[in-house]
């Protein structure tokens, strides 16, 4: 009975399937490797809605301490090292300190400045509330958000305005999904979008080619209330209706403790991947042909002799923040088209 040939066929077939099934299970896991290996790696041929790629290189700046011979030193400076963005603030309460009084000294010579360097270009981020524009919640704090939605985007449109011949790109606040950066309060995405949406509609029509990018959102895992991760405020902006009311996005890819090359790809993980989560959310929303910035980065490097408290964000050796900075510029160009 065991030498049988229809037995001894049973166990050829059974054997066989075994073999199958192993080698399918091997190429499930080789193709489960590959999918976290390459998850974010966007190739122009192969994805359809894809934005125009840029430059990747920028500074952010406050240029506003400098007399105009520093000035010109800091730009001449930041022009040899090959960058072309700079991201600097520009503050509404220094601007318009009381309504319809506006003091744009300073920005104008920024702007005048930057434009003797055809390499570079400008990122103004509108921030910040002056006192008598701020919401009644929140009357002492100076990146409280704006009382009226309205009154912000006259600000911007005046801005769009001023510099629509030197400047195409501007930044609408900064992390307002934090309480630091809006005003103490717990973040609400909904009044957001809305003067997200008053101050694009201002802009573009005082300057039909500018780009208008949504603030950048900092990285966070909290669920609120207090504090919103970065992931689940842009989806509650397109939930909202957001979606078309900026030409960009934009987040802060800080690397904390990891390398660049951490492929670590979770909302519970604070990493320089992360980015590809808001990357993720847009296409989800259908709005992969937008971009995608990294307004701020980096690694925080702490002196050698450092006796105080841990970093909250993380710390590198020093020859680790230059090493990461370098593969993480490599990295995007790479990967992130």
């Amino acid at each position: 009975m065991m030498n049988s040939p229809f037995l001894r066929r049973w166990i050829i077939f059974l054997t066989s399937c075994l073999v199958l099934l192993g080698s399918i299970g091997a190429i499930l896991d080789r193709r489960s490797a590959q999918a976290e290996a390459t998850r974010g790696w966007e190739l122009a041929t192969e994805v359809q809605a894809m934005p125009y790629h840029q430059s990747t290189g920028g500074v952010n700046v406050e240029l506003t301490q400098y007399a105009p011979d520093e000035l010109d030193a800091q730009l001449q400076a930041i022009d040899g090292f090959g960058f072309t963005w700079l991201r600097q603030t520009v503050y509404w309460e220094r601007v318009e300190p009381e309504q319809s009084t506006f003091d744009w000294l300073a920005y104008d010579a920024i702007v005048n400045a930057v434009t003797q360097y055809p390499d570079l270009k400008l990122v103004l981020v509108l921030d910040g509330t002056p006192r008598w524009a701020r919401h009644r919640e929140a009357p002492d704090h100076a990146f409280a958000p704006p009382a009226s939605v309205d009154t912000y985007a006259d600000f911007a449109r005046v801005a769009a305005e001023r510099y629509g011949d030197k400047v195409d790109y501007y930044q609408i606040w900064d992390e307002p999904n934090i309480r630091d950066h809006w005003g103490s309060l717990d973040p609400r995405p909904a009044l957001y979008v809305a003067m997200l949406k008053a101050a694009y509609l201002a802009i573009h029509e005082a300057d039909g080619q500018a780009t208008v990018i949504a603030a950048a959102l900092a990285p966070n895992v909290e669920d609120g209330p207090e504090n919103l991760s970065d992931v689940l405020y842009l989806r509650a902006m397109y939930d909202l209706g957001g979606k078309d009311f900026f030409d960009a996005a934009a987040g802060k890819p800080y690397g904390y403790n990891a390398s660049p090359d951490d492929r670590t790809t979770d909302e519970a993980t604070l990493n320089f991947s992360r980015l590809i989560l808001l990357r993720e959310e847009m296409v989800a929303h259908n709005d992969g042909a937008k971009p995608l910035w990294g307004s701020n980065f980096g690694w925080n490097s702490l002196p050698a002799d450092w006796s105080g408290p841990p970093s909250i964000w993380g710390q590198v050796s020093a020859a680790d923040q230059m090493a990461y900075t370098q593969a993480a510029f490599r990295r995007a160009e790479r990967e992130w088209a």
